[in-house]
């Protein structure tokens, strides 16, 4: 892949039916990852990002 971001989803099956989903965010120029967050901690963290942005460019008008 050459994108520069990627998300890789698992889902875990048990073998009773239940399952578990969890998601992985790299970024291909950084040495971190995150690992394992749930659907909903994933959308918090755009939440969080979006604000947090928005904040800064606001500070660099």
């Amino acid at each position: 892949m050459n994108d520069e971001f990627f998300i890789t989803k698992t889902i875990d099956i048990g073998s009773e039916g239940t399952n578990s989903v969890k998601y992985h965010v790299y970024a291909r120029n950084c040495d971190g990852e995150i690992n394992e967050i749930s659907y909903e901690e994933l959308v918090r963290f755009n939440k969080f990002l979006t604000n947090y942005l928005k904040k800064e460019e606001d500070s660099h008008e």
